[in-house]
């Protein structure tokens, strides 16, 4: 078996393209019910406002997974990365995304990253002119949420930051760690504040941080600035907020003489460039987010709502956390899911990179891909009529090969004997799938313990 995950659905518990079949209902007072005589999404389109910026790897990542999630789902989508950090050209297209909402050839959702209170403020009045609005990489899930974002993708960018701190503290176990400079290559981004602000909690105040905001956009201004920041070595660690400023700071390191192996250089995202340097010991750790999962993830649920009315119901911290991972040499990814990483995982017949170079990752076949389903609902238990339905709506969606039999309700014996014969079919099943049809996932409900244990078998 290639691949076993069991995901609870009954539960909602992981964000997979099946999983959301159990969206639950939420006010959709905007939403265009069109089911005559079917639902066509081609029809409905979806608008992305971001503040990535066009030349940016990590951007160009999560454009890539957005459009190929469009693809998936069957909507129109409009994303445009910019050409430097704007928040204010951001708030005049959610106000033209506003405007055209509900009139011919208008947006049936909106997208967006939230990086500045006056980007919160728009995505506010968004929200209360009907536009349905869902969130990603940046911005304060909680806040967002307060003002009726309805989803949020993200990485919990505080505690990336303590994370930080902590694999930099193994570096100084006997101690004096006092001075480290963290490296802001996107000044006025909230995300990379709470970045900073989990780093220089977790260190505390026996470690004096220093903040040397650069111009992630311009080669010049990084390196001039990189240089005269570690021009006498002084630092006994770094920090880069993002990828961007790496080349940079690797320079001024070698220009100044500074030790790699000395004064550590850490650093935010995930990139080739990124792998590489973890790899030739130039860069010790990253923390990733999983770009690819934040742009596939709010596509998808921004199309499933625009043409159903129906979301998943946030988690109590108010986002769905892609995020943060600690990456070292030690747990680097496999060449060949490195260089997949950052082409954000091509889908066939697609076989352009995220920069529109020709990709080294084989794009993936779906059709080979295969995915079991099994469930307690019986076929006589119309809860469950919709969850199969959808279910299959999605491996459609997704082109992926579903196994996904349901049982006839057990006749013989009393109620709980019936359950007990009904969950016992489903590890029987579970074990099919698993061992025989070699499925590469699984998304099951878990009623009892002898399902648990097939589980855990898989």
């Amino acid at each position: 078996m290639r691949l076993a995950t069991a995901l609870n659905v009954a539960l909602g518990s992981s964000l997979s393209a099946l999983d959301l079949v159990i969206a639950a209902s939420s006010p959709a007072e905007s939403v265009r019910y069109s089911c005559e005589p079917c639902l066509d999404r081609s029809d409905y389109s979806v608008k992305a406002v971001v503040h990535g910026t066009a030349t940016d790897p990590f951007w160009q990542q999560v454009r890539s997974t957005a459009v190929q999630s469009a693809s998936d789902m069957g909507v129109t989508l409009e994303m445009d990365l910019s050409n430097s950090f704007d928040t204010e050209t951001m708030v005049r297209d959610i106000g033209a995304a506003v405007d055209a909402h509900g009139s011919s050839g208008g947006y049936d959702a909106l997208v967006v990253t939230i990086p500045s209170i006056s980007v919160l403020d728009a995505v506010d009045q968004a929200v209360k002119a009907g536009v349905p609005v869902f969130g990603l990489n940046s911005g304060d899930p909680a806040q967002a949420k307060s003002v009726g974002v309805l989803d949020f993708v993200a990485s919990d960018n505080k505690k990336g930051g303590e994370m930080a701190a902590e694999e930099m503290q193994k570096f100084f176990s006997s101690g004096g760690f006092e001075k480290a400079l963290f490296v802001n290559d996107e000044y006025g981004n909230t995300a990379i504040n709470e970045r900073l602000e989990g780093f220089k909690e977790k260190l505390g105040d026996s470690v004096e941080v220093t903040e040397l905001s650069v111009d992630g956009t311009s080669s010049s201004d990084m390196n001039s600035k990189l240089e005269g920041a570690l021009d006498d070595c002084s630092y006994q660690a770094v920090l880069l907020s993002g990828t961007r400023a790496l080349q940079a700071a690797v320079a001024a390191y070698n220009s100044a003489g500074c030790s790699l192996s000395n004064i550590p250089l850490g650093a935010f995202d995930t990139s080739k460039e990124v792998f590489d340097a973890i790899s030739s010991e130039e860069l010790a750790f990253t923390v990733g987010q999983q770009q690819a999962l934040q742009g596939a993830l709010s596509v998808h649920m921004a199309a499933l709502y625009a043409s159903t009315g129906k979301t998943l119901a946030l988690p109590m911290d108010g986002a769905y956390l892609s995020g943060p991972h600690l990456i070292t040499k030690e747990t680097l990814p496999t060449d060949p899911k490195r260089i997949c990483e950052d082409e954000a995982f091509p889908v066939c017949p697609d076989t352009a990179a995220p920069d529109g170079s020709e990709p080294q990752c084989a794009c993936i076949e779906r059709s080979t891909i295969k995915i079991g389903g099994v469930t307690h609902g019986h076929t006589t238990d119309s809860f469950w009529d919709p969850v199969y339905t959808a279910s299959a709506q999605a491996a459609q969606d997704m082109g992926v090969e579903l196994f996904n039999e349901r049982f006839s309700k057990p006749e013989d014996g009393t109620p709980e004997e019936q359950e007990a014969l009904l969950h016992t079919m489903m590890a029987n099943k579970i074990k099919n799938l698993c061992e025989d049809e070699q499925v590469d996932g699984l998304f099951v409900s878990i009623p009892s313990e002898a399902v648990v244990s097939a589980i855990e078998d898989c």
